[in-house]
């Protein structure tokens, strides 16, 4: 059939709209794309807006695994390869510890990583700062290869300490141990005797309450705890029954210690005291009839 000028003008309109609409296609799936990215690029900032403001963290899992790893990989086996160096780096802090440890000497110039490390393989606490988690490490070893009790014997805590126990005092104390229920009055079960060393106290924010983080050398009783598990105890509970303390070496530090914890007590009970005459005075304004 004879190509004419209007069956030429018709096929070279349908290839315009052919390749129109292929462009239109292309600059659909493009959009597209670009859309998907931003919103990947979103969700990134946000999981990363989200580590950083999160109000835990452990040193130990940041430096041992993820590395970057706060936001997901776009590429398969860079996070795999990520964890495994940390898990190398991990085991080269263990085996440095246990190095040292087995040759006797100290664990000055370790650092805080390393020390996290040795802790999260032996499932213990990882809290605190260098010097509390080396002498947990000392601990662990101490207890490894003794008894508890016979390191820290119930007639080394010698000076009853009753109401003025402060942070770094080795303590002795007798508590009642309730069951877990959930509910408000729960069951007491039986009593218990810990021993074991203060490393934190403070006052609460809302309500001042005094509490104490006790490192457990042992404990007899009901619900008896492992070694070196940290137990939080409030003020009142420590001190309810019986409290007595090993002597310091220098007696003269542990009254500096004393003497601050007494100043932050005194401010907190200046709290208590400011807060109470509001909840009070509205109590009693409500009783009060007008004329």
């Amino acid at each position: 059939m004879p190509v004419t000028r209007r069956r030429a003008a018709a096929a070279a309109t349908a290839a315009r709209v052919v390749v129109q609409e292929e462009e239109r296609d292309a600059a659909i799936e493009i959009s597209s794309d670009s859309e998907a990215g931003s919103e990947w690029r979103s969700s990134s900032s946000a999981a990363e807006e989200d580590s950083e403001s999160g109000e835990e963290v452990d040193i130990s899992d940041s430096e041992a695994g993820d590395g970057e790893g706060s936001v997901e990989e776009s590429e398969e086996g860079s996070g795999a390869e990520a964890e495994q160096l940390g898990s190398d780096r991990s085991e080269a802090a263990c085996n440095k510890i246990v190095g040292l440890r087995r040759s006797g000497r100290s664990l000055e110039g370790i650092k805080l990583v390393e020390c996290k490390a040795y802790l999260k393989k032996n499932g213990l606490s990882q809290t605190g700062d260098i010097a509390a988690c080396v002498d947990r490490i000392v601990l662990h070893w101490r207890f490894k290869d003794g008894d508890p009790e016979r390191i820290y014997p119930r007639s080394s805590f010698s000076i009853n300490c009753k109401g003025d126990v402060c942070r770094g005092d080795a303590v002795l104390f007798k508590q009642k141990v309730y069951e877990k229920s959930g509910k408000r009055h729960a069951k007491c079960i039986g009593k218990r005797i810990v021993a074991g060393k203060v490393t934190k106290e403070s006052y609460g924010r809302e309500k001042q309450q005094h509490t104490f983080t006790i490192q457990v050398f042992w404990s007899k009783g009901a619900g008896k705890l492992p070694p070196l598990h940290l137990l939080l105890v409030k003020g009142r509970n420590l001190y309810r029954m019986m409290t007595f303390r090993q002597p310091w070496a220098n007696e003269a530090e542990r009254l500096k210690v004393l003497e601050e914890k007494h100043s932050r007590g005194d401010d907190a009970r200046r709290v208590r005291a400011l807060n109470r005459p509001k909840s009070a005075g509205n109590r009693c304004g409500a009783n009060i009839v007008l004329p």
